[in-house]
């Protein structure tokens, strides 16, 4: 989505942050497409390179990012305000 509303590529090598254009660097720049889970009372959509993304259980649409309340301070997830 950050790509086509550049309308060009903003994201390096998978995997590979350090890649990115400098606005991409500490950005979350995956979907989460590995695995589903129920977890908590979230719905939540897992890949292993990043944040969990919550999603609405009744229309699929996407809350957000979930850290599992702040707990999840992995680097390779780390996303800066």
């Amino acid at each position: 989505m950050r790509e086509r509303a550049a309308r060009r590529a903003v994201f390096g090598r998978y995997r590979n942050r350090y890649t990115n254009d400098a606005e991409m660097l500490w950005g979350n720049n995956t979907t989460s497409n590995t695995n589903i889970v129920w977890f908590n009372g979230h719905l939540l959509a897992l890949k292993e390179d990043a944040l969990a993304n919550e999603m609405d259980p009744d229309t699929l649409e996407t809350i957000g990012t979930y850290d599992f309340d702040g707990q999840y301070t992995g680097i390779t997830c780390y996303v800066r305000s």
